[in-house]
């Protein structure tokens, strides 16, 4: 009876070590995959999270409100507002004059609101490219933003699988080391009840 039941014991507990280290290979070659999936994005990503690193100084340059005092100043001083300024001097006086407006009041107003008309235009424009460039600047940062973004999110998706597969090592290896006490009590058992069913049976051992 011991000879038989260590056979099948030692054929049991080979059975389960195979079957644990085929589990364990498994799982390592799941963990490694995800490693290399997770190293794949770290690499296709990096470009994006650097182009948008490097673009934070100038967004918050971007994010400064415009001197519109400095700027009215350096305009008002510049080649381009003394030509259109001039241009338009002309044009209005050769209106003025053609509608009989020389030295009225209302001529004399036409010739005073062509400076804050330029003025107003400037400060439009300026505006306008300095919220052009706070755009194309923020989405330059949000380009990187969210390559960091999903590289995290990949990365936690990744180390919870990587963990779900650990366990799974450690329960095969577990398994395989809880095995021959397992068979060693299937046997016992075995030999109990085989005993029990000799002695009601009127068996002697």
């Amino acid at each position: 009876m011991g000879f038989v039941s260590d056979i099948v014991s030692s054929v049991f507990d080979f059975g389960a070590s195979d079957a644990a280290d085929a589990q364990v290979e498994s799982a390592q070659q799941g963990i490694d995959f995800q490693q290399q999936m997770f190293n794949q994005m770290q690499q296709n990503t990096n470009p994006f999270m650097q182009f948008g690193t490097g673009m934070l100084p100038s967004l918050q340059m971007a994010m400064n409100p415009l001197d519109s005092d400095q700027l009215m100043a350096d305009y008002l001083k510049s080649g381009e507002y003394a030509m259109m300024s001039d241009q338009a001097r002309q044009g209005q006086a050769a209106q003025n004059e053609a509608m009989g407006l020389m030295g009225s009041s209302a001529g004399a107003n036409a010739m005073a609101s062509i400076t804050p008309q330029l003025a107003t235009q400037y400060m439009g424009r300026k505006t306008a490219e300095h919220q052009d460039q706070y755009n194309r600047v923020a989405n330059a940062v949000n380009m990187g933003l969210n390559a960091a973004t999903g590289t995290g999110q990949a990365g936690m998706n990744m180390a919870s699988q990587a963990a779900g597969l650990m366990q799974q090592q450690g329960a095969a290896r577990a398994g395989a080391h809880l095995a021959p006490f397992q068979n060693m009590l299937a046997t016992a058992g075995a030999v109990t009840d085989a005993v029990s069913g000799g002695m009601f049976n009127g068996g002697s051992y």
